[in-house]
């Protein structure tokens, strides 16, 4: 997985002004519960589809959590200090995101031509240590290989 930095954190010069007033009116109960598919106290399973272009609103998280890329493909991802990323993973890459003691609002947009399909682990009490390095992004080998 590949991360380039598009935009520093605190700079929103370049930022579209739907997407300001989207993230100025999140409400704070929004996750990404609307993905989930499995669930217990310590742990949450979902799926993320994205059609090309395709993106999720702004989200408030709250736990650690894994995004694993099921397809390969590109994605920007948004945080609300003012940071834009572009993320670009190959088939069974993932990112790991720490958010411990924190919490996190960001959104997710497919900026490719197929369909991006993301697994996402999310972390609750106990397991809130596994997720990876404060505000960072952690590049890991690919969790299958030979498709």
């Amino acid at each position: 997985m590949k991360c380039v930095e598009l935009n520093k954190k605190g700079q929103f010069e370049l930022w579209n002004k739907t997407r300001l007033t989207e993230l100025r009116q999140l409400q704070t109960c929004e996750d990404f519960s609307e993905y989930c598919l499995y669930q217990t106290k310590n742990v949450k399973m979902g799926l993320i589809l994205l059609e090309p272009y395709e993106r999720t609103p702004f989200r408030l998280i709250k736990n650690n959590f894994k995004l694993i890329c099921l397809s390969g493909g590109d994605a920007i991802t948004r945080f609300s200090h003012g940071g834009i990323s572009l993320l670009m993973f190959e088939r069974g890459e993932y990112v790991s995101y720490n958010v411990h003691k924190k919490t996190m609002i960001n959104d997710l947009q497919n900026i490719g031509k197929n369909l991006l399909v993301m697994a996402l682990i999310e972390y609750k009490g106990m397991f809130s240590k596994d997720g990876g390095f404060p505000s960072s992004l952690q590049v890991e080998i690919p969790i299958f290989s030979g498709y």
